[in-house]
């Protein structure tokens, strides 16, 4: 049951009628049963990590807070966080454990069974793994308190909204919400109801209609060169933000319905200046986290080295970023792509400010070739995402520029040609509902949109994709 499927519609409706219909003071544990559900109808095997993870952090949570002895409970802190890593890795991480298992002496107690390999990826593992993880950190840096209910505990675990896909929210910001009383309440609905509108248009309009022109050239790319290949990469940038974007759209709506606001994960990506606001505008949720708990604190530990401590440490959260997404080299590589740019773009700000003051280059002119600089890394790093080998990825950037053939391989046009007219219209509702959301829009024009985006998804969506983050 995904959230682009009828049955989550209908499971959605019936738990936000009830939700009202019960008291307050039971209303978090029909959450948490409603959430376990929303789990168990996926598969009931991936209960058992949620639930060893739940138990483990609540209790680890409150260890950490009591014990006042540094020493213990610095041991106890790295113990628990340990053990939380431990099973994210050993879950999320069987296929690279399976390929290193026969390295291993044959009598080593290391040794993976032969049935390690078939072990599923749990879904939405990534997500409540960290913020398990950022909830015993901040409890042992004293920003939170540990929550003393096991219910309210699980329930910011397991919240069914985000627990395919994030956001990765901090336990300060949502577990006091759980707490909050509210009534219905007709702007929550029709708030929630065009966050979910929209998001289904992103994900069955666009994401779903591009995939099969991303797939069929990333699983053959040798038969295909030039600007096919260049128009794929575009597509699947669109597609892929398109997807995760409507995902969290759809996540923060149905959060709404019970009053609940969750973290928005995007800010138009793609409009970004450097590399440094792309990384505050995209997966907002992960590279803050990555930005608090993993750089934050090797910063500090490699601050005496200078500029080197600065980049290493960079490098080094990118690093971490790219394999929080799967253990695959292209994660990695896309990590790695980033850190270096990131990199760059900081150390060289005043410079690039100073060129253009220095031949006083027009704003509109500068925005327009800050933007395209950065979509131009960012699609460079895509091609290792996506791409299904390291290789791949090379014939793919080796012949960008092969123009021996230079006609569109994606028959028959006139699909083609609606599909581009679907992505154009996607950047026009993006610009006034997501740009211009802060500004004043007539009333009759807000209408006009929304009504454009239930006949879009009426006629020409597709609901045949799964979302695309939920493999990590």
């Amino acid at each position: 049951m995904f959230l682009n499927s009828l049955d989550y519609f209908f499971f959605l409706t019936l738990a936000v009628i009830l939700y009202y219909l019960f008291p307050f003071k039971i209303r978090w544990i029909f959450l948490v049963i409603t959430s376990y559900y929303f789990c168990y109808n996926i598969s009931v095997l991936f209960l058992l990590p949620l639930m060893l993870l739940t138990v483990l952090t609540f209790f680890g949570g409150l260890l950490i807070f009591h014990i006042k002895k540094n020493t213990e409970k610095k041991f106890i802190f790295i113990f628990f966080v340990g053990f939380a890593i431990t099973i994210l890795f050993l879950f999320k991480y069987c296929n690279l454990i399976e390929k290193l298992s026969p390295l291993l002496p044959t009598d080593s107690f290391l040794k993976l069974p032969p049935y390690y390999a078939n072990i599923l990826l749990p879904i939405g593992i990534s997500y409540y793994s960290f913020q398990a993880l950022s909830y015993l950190t901040d409890i042992y840096i004293g920003k939170v308190v540990p929550e003393k209910n096991f219910g309210i505990f699980s329930l910011y675990l397991s919240f069914f909204p985000k627990f395919l896909q994030g956001p990765i929210e901090r336990a300060g910001i949502l577990i006091p919400q759980f707490r909050l009383k509210r009534r219905f309440n007709y702007n929550y609905f029709i708030s929630g109801s065009k966050l979910i509108l929209f998001g289904l248009f992103k994900k069955v309009v666009i994401a779903d209609r591009l995939s099969p022109y991303v797939e069929r050239v990333f699983s053959d790319v040798s038969s295909y060169h030039g600007l096919t290949l260049g128009v794929v990469v575009v597509f699947f940038a669109i597609q892929m933000y398109a997807d995760f974007s409507g995902y969290t759209d759809m996540a923060l709506g149905s959060a709404t319905f019970f009053g609940i606001d969750l973290t928005d994960n995007f800010n138009c990506p793609y409009l970004a200046k450097n590399i440094q606001d792309f990384w505050r505008r995209w997966h907002i949720t992960l590279s803050s986290w990555v930005r608090d708990y993993i750089y934050i604190p090797l910063s500090f530990m490699t601050r005496s080295f200078g500029y080197i401590g600065f980049t290493a440490s960079l490098i080094s959260a990118f690093l971490i970023l790219g394999l929080w997404h799967g253990a695959a080299k292209g994660y990695i590589i896309f990590g790695f792509i980033h850190g270096i740019f990131f990199s760059i773009s900081a150390l060289t700000q005043k410079q690039r400010d100073s060129f253009w003051k220095q031949y006083k280059v027009i704003t509109p002119v500068k925005t327009f070739f800050e933007r395209l600089i950065v979509l131009s890394i960012v699609l460079f790093s895509f091609v290792f995402f996506r791409a299904k080998s390291v290789s791949d990825s090379f014939y793919i950037i080796g012949h960008f520029f092969d123009f021996s053939n230079t006609l569109f391989d994606f028959r028959p046009y006139s699909k083609f040609l609606l599909n581009t007219i679907l992505i154009l219209s996607f950047f026009v509702l993006e610009y006034f509902i997501k740009v211009r959301q802060t500004r004043e829009t007539q009333p009759w024009l807000k209408n006009i949109l929304y009504i454009y985006i239930i006949f879009s998804v009426i006629l020409y969506g597709k609901i045949a994709n799964e979302f695309i983050y939920i493999a990590f």
